[in-house]
């Protein structure tokens, strides 16, 4: 979970070596998240991300956050002009075009940074910013998402071992093919609840149960996204679907709890 899930993208780690001419924006769109099924979330996360989106499973018990059903199509957290249409953005999205990297970057910089990705440039952007000062440092607010993605990477370890736990106690289940979750894996009740004193302790102490609780909640958000992903289908000439979208915008965009 070292990047985000994305389909296209050149991920390398950042460094004054290689990066030290180079420029980057900050991202005013999130048209890039288009390209993502799924993204990465850490126990820290799981409440906002529930609040506003299905929280599953890779096999590997890590949570992670649905942002489209279908495999390909637009996603419906992301409106006109690339705004975001949830009350919670996962850090992996505000992070792009950097990520996490577990190996480290040589100087001050343990960061991935997507070289294919339009914020960022060899020749410099017109009017971007610079990504290493004259020290061959990181720039403050490139300093700045170093630490939240630090916090991140430390908070990613801990959300491994609860994924251990829940693959260990056996609770994970993939969803069946044809349904709406198809590939991904979710919890399955009856399970959980014949778990001895003993497991359901390991869960606990791990955090497994609250990204259990988690998940459980997000799946209300499932009907939603089925909704809006059916209209995105439907064809464009039919007026009442304009007035359908933008009444699913707005419940969309509208805060559900403190995420």
């Amino acid at each position: 979970m070292s990047c985000p899930q994305i389909t296209a993208g050149t991920w390398v780690p950042l460094s004054h070596s290689r990066h030290g001419t180079w420029r980057w924006c900050r991202a005013e769109s999130f048209a890039f998240a288009q390209a993502y099924r799924h993204v990465p979330v850490t126990l820290d996360e799981s409440e906002g991300a529930a609040a506003n989106m299905p929280v599953v499973f890779m096999p590997d018990g890590m949570p992670v956050a649905v942002l489209r059903l279908a495999r390909r199509g637009k996603s419906a957290f992301v409106g006109s002009g690339g705004v975001w249409r949830g009350s919670y953005v996962p850090d992996l999205l505000r992070a792009y075009p950097f990520a996490p990297n577990g190996q480290g970057g040589d100087g001050d910089a343990p960061m991935l940074v997507d070289e294919a990705s339009d914020l960022v440039a060899r020749d410099g952007l017109a009017q971007g910013l610079r990504i290493f000062d004259d020290s061959g440092a990181l720039v403050p607010p490139l300093g700045r998402l170093r630490d939240m993605l630090r916090a991140h990477a430390q908070a990613e370890h801990r959300t491994r071992t609860a994924a251990q736990d829940l693959v260990q106690t056996g609770v994970l289940v993939p969803f069946a093919q044809g349904a709406p979750l198809a590939g991904f894996h979710g919890i399955d009740r009856a399970t959980l609840a014949r778990l001895g004193r003993m497991a359901v302790a390991r869960l606990h102490r791990s955090g497994a149960l609250f990204v259990a609780q988690a998940h459980f909640v997000s799946l209300c958000h499932v009907p939603v996204l089925q909704q809006a992903e059916a209209a995105f289908a439907a064809p464009p000439c039919d007026a009442s679907l304009h007035g359908f979208m933008a009444a699913l915008s707005d419940d969309l965009a509208r805060p559900i709890s403190g995420g």
